[in-house]
């Protein structure tokens, strides 16, 4: 007789939705998982530049992180990712351009807002442009001084010659230089497109989601924050919000941190009532973040106060 056989059935390992204007969102869903991956993805690569702009596609990384409409210094946009014990960065290559936050699960949508700001309401402030620069050629001078990065640059130009594929993606000196922000928005426009944009979710994606499928509420959610990603719908501004630290309420006792009194309602909110009898904070529910002392941060060393 034959032996037993296994029964195999295909899991799903991501799903995909397609929207109106060809922006694709994926979504991995890891039950199990306490965090979640956010990441942009553009086919906007180094490929894509002409002669006189080698090395846009990378400087335009690092100029997302400089500043937006919202959050108007590179320190505003660290300050809110680390406040959730975030993580994010970004990085370039021939082909694409990638930005990425990690965070815990709870912290999404937050995650999220500051990605979506980062790429649609980023300032390119000339002054920031030009102080830039330097960084841009220091990286340069290092990448050179490194023979893994060196060899790497010169097999590439043999193996593809002069153009773009054969270009080191940090571009040169000179087209450095000359870059201004005129440069930045010409590229921007051509390749900064919703159909060559792809934003990924890994992790558990669903946690929170409300939705009568399983599953169903988050997909909703994220595709209406991917729709104001790509252009469509009002741009994200005009919000205030605040990040607070605790040492600046030493009426709040810490212990209410360790009841879980930190949601709505909670310490949170009566941190922003205070703020707006200062009239610092029209908006008591516009604190977004408490921050507790470092001394009891670390005494809870990975956990997220919201």
């Amino acid at each position: 007789m034959p032996g037993p056989t296994a029964s195999i059935s295909a899991v799903p390992t991501f799903a995909r939705t397609e929207l109106s204007n060809g922006t694709r969102l994926l979504t991995a869903s890891l039950p199990h998982a306490q965090s979640v991956s956010c990441f942009v993805m553009l086919a906007a690569g180094s490929r894509y530049e002409r002669r006189e702009e080698s090395g846009i596609a990378h400087f335009a990384e690092h100029m997302f992180f400089k500043g937006t409409e919202r959050r108007p210094t590179a320190r505003d946009i660290a300050t809110e990712i680390d406040s959730i014990g975030g993580e994010f960065n970004a990085f370039t290559g021939k082909e694409l351009t990638g930005y990425y936050v990690k965070c815990a699960a709870e912290t999404r949508d937050v995650a999220l807002d500051v990605l979506v700001d980062m790429l649609r309401s980023s300032r390119f402030d000339a002054d920031e442009i030009e102080r830039e620069k330097g960084v841009i050629v220091e990286e340069m001078n290092m990448y050179a001084d490194t023979p893994r990065s060196y060899v790497g640059n010169v097999w590439e130009q043999h193996v593809y010659g002069d153009q773009p594929l054969g270009w080191d993606i940090i571009g040169t000196e000179e087209t450095i230089r000359a870059a201004n922000r005129d440069t930045f928005l010409g590229y921007l426009e051509r390749w900064y497109k919703p159909e060559r944009m792809v934003v990924g979710l890994g992790g558990n994606v669903r946690r929170f989601a409300k939705g009568h499928e399983p599953g169903h509420g988050v997909r909703v959610r994220l595709s209406a924050r991917v729709q104001e990603l790509a252009g469509e719908g009002p741009p994200v501004r005009g919000v205030r919000r605040f990040v607070v630290r605790l040492e600046e309420f030493p009426e709040f006792p810490l212990d209410l941190l360790d009841r879980g009194v930190v949601g709505k309602g909670g310490l949170r909110h009566r941190v922003g009532s205070v703020l707006a009898g200062q009239q610092q904070n029209p908006q008591a529910d516009q604190v977004t973040h408490l921050i507790a002392p470092r001394p009891y941060r670390e005494s809870i060393r990975g956990r997220v106060l919201r």
